[in-house]
């Protein structure tokens, strides 16, 4: 590129007498004629637009765990009363995987996806991605790292790294009529806010001896024997609070439209590579155009090397140079040799992280009159709540927020304020 710009005032001279680019900047003009064959230049811009491609592909990795070609309506409701229809739908071929085997068959119907997220993923740290292992009994590098933190005893490094249960229906909400008139929409929600509570509420309790009731309720059948399911948000203190969730009887089956636009929901995920979680979770980049391109560790690689560190902890390796000590040191014997290095192997610290690195929770600054919620909802209240959860680098935080807040009688922390 040096040589291009020494060429630059030669060839600006040669054209001087042309009055249709004398008004035109020399800086816009003089770009269109420079030779890219010289310099390598052909070859440098070719890997340059590959550098961004790649760049484009790996920040957009992971921004959430539905497809980017998929278009629906996500219900997201408010603080207050709810009542909605959970929709059935037939499984895909992605179902997850429980003991080797899918937890639904393809074809048999279902009404709930149910998933393993880790959050706070990627350069940004604000994006999401399915944990490969707790979904589909996979090889996950997220999980693989967790563990080799707790093997150096790093547990809570290794606590950010715990993926979150999460849980998709197809729902016809009766909130309002413009909402019911959207048909089914898609309902993220995390476990624990309505799955926790509709498992209890649908083993009913029967006298011992009776067996013509059945203790199961089906309240996702679609026919008249399914239930409405009720529930309340409560934002009246500074958390957002699930609760009164009943099961109501209803007199009428669903709609065919309803049950024919229920969404296949495990054909809206994405279902990542091993490789593309491994780069999302360490942010790995070639530094220079001389570089080779990034290599994923073989599977037999993954078991038997250390875990590359990404701020979260690094694993104590050997420095090559010990490696040439023990070969040029002739005066001592290769025992003597391999005990004193070893020895300085132990005292050594393990070496800073080059990349800029996500602190533990509590060395990170407290927030004061800012609401850290990515969305339009409040830090501890609206968890789980919003679209933007699924995004959003906070949300462990946020939820620990919520719970503190719970278990407290006292005054409430002020909104806006953030427990990190």
């Amino acid at each position: 590129m040096a040589l291009n710009r020494v060429q630059r005032p030669t060839r600006t001279t040669e054209t001087p007498k042309q009055p249709q680019r004398s008004t035109a900047p020399k800086r816009t003009a003089t770009p269109q004629k420079a030779s890219p064959k010289k310099s390598g230049g052909t070859d440098r811009s070719s890997k340059l637009k590959q550098k961004i491609q790649n760049n484009q592909k790996r920040v957009k990795m992971g921004k959430g765990i539905f497809r980017d070609d998929v278009s629906v309506d996500f219900y997201t409701p408010k603080a207050g009363e709810h009542i909605v229809d959970i929709v059935p739908f037939d499984m895909g071929p992605d179902s997850p995987i429980f003991r080797g085997k899918p937890l639904t068959v393809e074809g048999d119907p279902d009404y709930v996806l149910d998933l393993w997220v880790h959050y706070g993923e990627g350069v940004g740290a604000d994006q999401s991605v399915i944990c490969l292992a707790q979904t589909f009994e996979k090889k996950c590098p997220i999980c693989e790292h967790r563990q080799q933190l707790m093997a150096d005893g790093e547990t809570e490094k290794a606590d950010q790294l715990k993926s979150k249960r999460r849980t998709i229906y197809n729902v016809v909400s009766y909130d309002s009529r413009a909402d019911e008139a959207k048909g089914v929409q898609v309902w993220n929600v995390a476990f624990f806010y309505i799955e926790k509570h509709l498992l209890k509420l649908a083993k009913q309790p029967i006298r011992s001896g009776r067996t013509d009731i059945d203790p199961y309720i089906n309240f996702a059948s679609e026919f008249s024997d399914g239930k409405s399911i009720s529930f309340e948000i409560d934002d009246k203190g500074e958390y957002a609070e699930y609760g009164g969730h009943k099961l109501l009887d209803r007199d009428y089956d669903l709609p065919q439209e309803v049950i024919e636009g229920a969404h296949q929901l495990d054909q809206l995920i994405n279902i990542p590579e091993y490789e593309d979680v491994y780069q999302l979770h360490y942010m790995e980049e070639e530094t220079t155009e001389g570089e080779e391109d990034f290599q994923v560790p073989e599977e037999d690689e993954v078991e038997e090397t250390s875990v590359p560190a990404r701020g979260r902890g690094r694993a104590r390796q050997p420095e090559p140079v010990v490696e040439e000590e023990v070969q040029e040191d002739t005066e001592e014997s290769q025992d003597e040799v391999v005990e004193d290095v070893q020895e300085e192997i132990e005292e050594t610290p393990p070496p800073k992280p080059a990349r800029r690195a996500r602190m533990p929770k509590q060395k990170e600054p407290v927030v004061e009159d800012e609401n850290p919620c990515i969305g339009e909802g409040t830090f501890g209240v609206d968890n789980g709540n919003l679209n933007e959860c699924d995004e959003c680098s906070v949300f462990d935080s946020c939820f620990e927020e919520g719970e503190r807040l719970k278990s407290q009688d006292k005054p409430k922390t002020p909104r806006g304020r953030s427990r990190r």
